[in-house]
């Protein structure tokens, strides 16, 4: 249903406006238009904000081929699509410069990490509005901005993917041998719990201290352990 007072046209490339360098153009894609008033009532009201119109998704595409636009607003908040909204992004960004910010839910934490992996710059609530004309600034600028709660995300996404790597990089045995470093075990007494020659253990370390990175058997055994993959041992 087209908005009261606006064509079909007029609801996509929105009122005449002078375009100038000096003037971000906005595109909001995705939702129901008429449930975006509060968001693009608050972007017209920025003084160097030019919103160019509410798109929907088939729309965003026909827009960006023949108009420039400098930050998209992509919102992923009121759709049952989820992640037929990244595959919208992907031909965004296909061969052209666009700058994409992304309107969504924290609970859809997959579809965030994936969105920020993928190339989108930024993520924002869409209940925090206000936070929304320093993340299109920043955007527009090329300065490196990232909501907090996008930022937080990434870092767990990343612990997780250094868990993984040591999961994957480290042998059975040598967590074990790493297990023991951490609960104070010596070389010669490590051998003894584990029926080896005290050069095998030696061998251990110095293979754990070339995969992980540090000065010795007790760091790589604490670096480890902050991922999670070593058993806490009683003080």
């Amino acid at each position: 249903m087209v908005k009261e007072g606006l064509n079909q046209k007029n609801r996509i490339y929105g009122e005449d406006c002078a375009m100038n360098e000096m003037t971000i153009q906005l595109l909001l894609v995705g939702g129901n238009p008429d449930g975006l008033d509060t968001l693009s009532t608050f972007l017209k009201e920025e003084p160097d904000f030019s919103l160019t119109g509410v798109a929907t998704w088939e729309e965003a595409l026909k827009v960006l081929k023949h108009r420039y636009i400098d930050v998209v607003l992509l919102n992923a908040t009121m759709t049952s699509l989820r992640f037929d909204i990244l595959d919208m992004a992907i031909d965004m960004l296909d061969g052209k410069p666009i700058k994409i910010i992304m309107l969504a839910s924290v609970d859809d934490e997959e579809m965030i990490v994936e969105a920020l992996m993928m190339g989108i710059l930024n993520y924002i609530n869409l209940a925090n509005v206000e936070e929304m004309a320093s993340a299109v600034r920043d955007a527009h600028h090329n300065r490196l901005s990232l909501h907090r709660d996008a930022a937080a995300l990434l870092l767990k996404e990343l612990d997780q993917l250094k868990r993984q790597h040591y999961q994957c990089l480290l042998t059975p045995r040598e967590k074990d041998i790493l297990q023991l470093i951490g609960e104070g075990y010596t070389r010669k007494m490590i051998a003894q719990a584990l029926n080896m020659a005290p050069a095998t253990v030696k061998s251990h370390i110095r293979r754990t201290i070339k995969k992980v990175g540090g000065a010795t058997g007790k760091e790589v055994a604490k670096k480890v352990r902050r991922r999670g993959l070593l058993q806490p041992h009683e003080q």
